[in-house]
């Protein structure tokens, strides 16, 4: 009704000034005649432009108030103030609310967009470290690279070693070892050419330091650089020595030079004994203050308390909640120190896909028989879409071209 109204009203106020203008020399019944059938012709037009159905004309709403021959000459006709008011008022308020839909529809749009239009989309705002007690919502850590129900049923054929269509705790953590391994092996060709930077197919110290702790500074290059703190100088020079130190564990032949497959350990070290014991050796001295050999729960997570500043208590106790878990798992004879034996598994990175791993067995396994079926990973997806075991999975989807 407010839409016609507004027609009506455009189409009166057009037509009367058309009347005005050829009333000179004309009868004014002939004129109001002519109004009748311009006015109904001109409201069926407008009409189709606003969307409306013609048919919907009420021809006695083009001709309220009194006839325009009735006028007294110079006058046109006469307009109720109030019901105008209330009209515009009612006309304001729809205009307004018009434009509010429009901008939430915009809005939601721009949401769509980046959510990437995926409806799927479960997160775990407040992540459990054992993968439990999952707050799901409408945006994840991993929008865009959600695994589709099809993935998970082929994760789990290939992680059923058994093909019993049961998937166990220790079938999971083998398989993730077998597959770090082929995805490094398949990754280190490309590791060896960036390394190699003058490409003479060897890699020497001095490649190996640039690109770990960085080569050699120009004096231009301190230009713009606040000067290194004494922390950062030493730790420099500890990334400097452990690197040595593994490039001549390496370097068997003594020639100088790693080839591509002395270089494995070095690029990848999380499966070998020799350069694992050397890199965890490097963390026992540098985090070990009282020099016992061993570190206790203060000294292994030293760093990462400076990270937090007075207004950032509950995160700080939320981090050292999750520190004191983790030192409990990681201490497995538990006398409550860590030494080079455990701190290998935490350095080689075993520690962390295997809890992940855990994590998501206890997720997925829904009745507790220790044993998890494709269905169950599947009924999991949803709450595993923001765990940490997930870069896994997407690694060996990748990978195997699941």
């Amino acid at each position: 009704m407010v839409r016609l109204w507004k027609v009506c009203v455009v189409l009166s106020v057009s037509l009367l000034a058309n009347l005005w203008i050829r009333a000179d020399g004309e009868e004014t019944g002939d004129i109001e005649a002519e109004v009748r059938d311009a006015g109904k012709h001109d409201a069926e037009d407008a009409m189709q432009e606003a969307g409306m159905d013609p048919s919907e004309i009420d021809e006695s709403e083009l001709h309220q108030g009194p006839a325009l021959g009735d006028l007294p000459d110079g006058e046109l006709p006469p307009v109720d103030e109030e019901e105008e008011a209330d009209s515009f008022s009612e006309d304001d308020e729809g205009d307004e609310h018009a434009e509010d839909e429009e901008v939430e529809e915009e809005s939601d749009d721009e949401d769509d967009e980046e959510a990437g239009g995926d409806e799927e989309l479960f997160v775990d705002l407040n992540p459990d470290p054992d993968g439990k007690d999952v707050d799901t919502g409408p945006d994840s850590v991993w929008t865009g690279e959600h695994l589709s129900a099809e993935q998970f049923a082929s994760i789990h054929k290939k992680v059923d070693e058994s093909g019993d269509g049961k998937v166990s705790l220790e079938e999971l953590i083998g398989f993730s070892q077998v597959a770090r391994r082929a995805v490094i092996k398949k990754e280190v060709d490309e590791g060896f050419l960036l390394m190699d930077s003058n490409d003479d197919g060897m890699i020497s110290l001095d490649e190996l330091l640039e690109n770990t702790v960085g080569g050699p500074q120009k004096p231009e290059d301190n230009l713009n650089m606040e000067p290194q703190t004494a922390d950062e100088i030493a730790e420099s020079a500890n990334t400097k020595e452990l690197e040595t130190a593994k490039f001549k564990a390496a370097d068997h032949n003594k020639d100088g030079f790693l080839d591509k497959d002395e270089s494995i350990p070095v690029l990848y070290p999380e499966f070998n004994d020799g350069m694992l014991e050397l890199i965890a050796s490097s963390t026992m001295k540098t985090k070990d203050k009282n020099g016992n050999g061993e570190l206790e729960h203060e000294e292994f997570f030293n760093s990462l308390h400076d990270e937090f500043n007075e207004f950032e208590e509950e995160k700080k106790q939320d981090a050292l909640n999750i520190e004191k878990a983790d030192f409990e798992k990681l201490d497995l004879d538990k006398n409550g120190k860590i030494n080079v034996e455990e701190l290998k598994r935490w350095e080689s990175g075993r520690f962390h896909t295997e809890d992940a791993m855990k994590g998501l067995f206890e997720v997925a396994d829904e009745d507790d028989n220790k044993l998890v079926t494709a269905s169950e990973l599947n009924k999991a997806r949803p709450l595993l879409a923001n765990h940490v075991a997930i870069p896994h999975l997407q690694e060996w989807v990748e990978h195997y071209e699941l």
